[in-house]
C-alpha cells in the first residue's frame, strides 16, 4: 500500500477533504496499460491500444487492485515474442 499526501502528488491534483488516499501497488506479475508500449517492443501507445483489440492478443484480467485493464505480464510477453513489431512504412527508395 502507498500513502499519498498532497506534496506527492502532480501539480493541478488535489486530495479530498478526507486526507490521504491509500491505493494498492499493482503486483508485478500484472501489467497497466502505460506498460504496454515497452513490452510490444517500444511502439507507440496508439500501436499498444490497437494491439489490444486484435485477435489473439490477452484478454485483460479483472483485478481488484486496479479499476483500469489489467494484463498478466507473462501472456503479453509471451505475445510479443510471437508477433514482434513491424518496422515503420518507408517510402520506397527511402
Amino acid at each position: 500500500m502507498v500513502s499519498l499526501t498532497q506534496d506527492s502528488l502532480r501539480p493541478g491534483v488535489s486530495l479530498t477533504s478526507a486526507g490521504p488516499v491509500t491505493v494498492a501497488a499493482m503486483p508485478p506479475e500484472y501489467v497497466g496499460f502505460k506498460d504496454l508500449p515497452k513490452l510490444l517492443g517500444g511502439v507507440s501507445r496508439a500501436t499498444a491500444a490497437r494491439l489490444t483489440h486484435v485477435e489473439g492478443f490477452p484478454k485483460p484480467v479483472k483485478q481488484s487492485f486496479s479499476p483500469h485493464r489489467v494484463w498478466r505480464r507473462e501472456a503479453v510477453e509471451k505475445w510479443a515474442k510471437k508477433h514482434p513489431p513491424r518496422p515503420p512504412h518507408r517510402p520506397p527508395g527511402a
